[in-house]
């Protein structure tokens, strides 16, 4: 599937995003409009503090008048490599430095009218240190446990997508390996040591930095 791009017009340039509507023709022959917003890509870090602690910031969002509790996130600077982007924002809000890191994901937050585009770190071995907010910027830092995401998320003290989404994806990967691993019976079969084998593969790939493939049945 593809449209066809006619002409751009710019409504709003800005320095963090622009504006614009671009008029399209679709495969079918029809023509229709689409508005979009450019927007400079991003780094989402959560920091995760051995054992289970996870350290969040709260601020004020303007477009929906109230107090978000989310990751810590910033704008990657033209030119900027991501991960030297999620180290800076990392310290600028919420202090700490971090020896380890492990990018998750990369995904587009919302491909339905903006083209930003967000790269994923998990950060570990953290040391702590002060603060560099902009000058425009009110955050408070708030620490939580690998035991309070589900809770949060379903009662809605967590509701910002990214942060969300990350919460799970590290808590999925961070509790195989906080937790005792089950005993192997004799008798469970193939299908449970896969289960174990692969699991360490994913221990390799986030903890160690490790590419493995993993086990099929």
């Amino acid at each position: 599937m593809k449209e066809t791009t006619i002409k751009s017009e710019y409504y709003y340039k800005g320095t963090v995003l622009n504006v614009r509507k671009d008029w399209v023709r679709l495969e079918d022959g029809r023509e229709s409009t689409r508005d979009i917003v450019e927007h400079s890509p991003c780094v989402v870090v959560i920091p995760f503090e051995k054992p289970n602690k996870i350290h969040l910031v709260r601020q004020f969002r303007k477009p929906i008048e109230k107090e978000l509790l989310e990751a810590c996130a910033g704008i990657i600077d033209h030119g900027e490599d991501p991960l030297v982007a999620a180290k800076r924002e990392l310290q600028e809000e919420t202090g700490y430095t971090a020896k380890s890191w492990q990018l998750l994901t990369k995904a587009y937050s919302s491909p339905g009218f903006c083209e930003e585009y967000a790269y994923m770190y998990l950060a570990k071995d953290l040391t702590p240190g002060s603060t560099n907010f902009d000058h425009d910027e009110h955050i408070a830092l708030e620490t939580i446990t690998l035991d309070d995401i589900d809770h949060m998320i379903k009662t809605n003290q967590i509701e910002d997508t990214k942060t969300i989404l990350m919460l799970l994806m590290v808590k999925n990967i961070l509790k195989k390996w906080l937790s005792p691993s089950p005993h192997v019976e004799r008798g469970k079969g193939w299908g449970l040591m896969k289960q174990h084998i692969n699991d360490f593969l994913l221990y390799l790939r986030y903890e160690k930095g490790v590419s493995e493939t993993p086990i099929e049945a």
